[in-house]
């Protein structure tokens, strides 16, 4: 079993430190993916036809589980 962490490759976020941190903690390897600008207004795109709604808040929310599910599809 591995971590994931969703990362942006041009924002770079304090999530990465504290996902390290945390995988490092509890003794399981942390794999990263990196998504571009492009991957990240398609996820809002699919996000708000999914969730059928324009909550900036339940959107931006939503965005990470949306493309980490899509990386795990990926691997299967």
């Amino acid at each position: 079993m591995n971590a994931v962490t969703i990362i942006t490759k041009d924002f770079l976020a304090s999530d990465l430190q504290y996902s390290q941190i945390v995988a490092k903690h509890i003794g399981i390897p942390l794999e990263l993916k990196y998504v571009n600008i492009d991957e990240m207004l398609s996820a809002v795109e699919n996000t708000i036809k999914i969730l059928k709604n324009f909550n900036d808040i339940e959107i931006r929310n939503s965005i990470v589980s949306y493309l980490y599910l899509n990386a795990l599809k990926e691997k299967v």
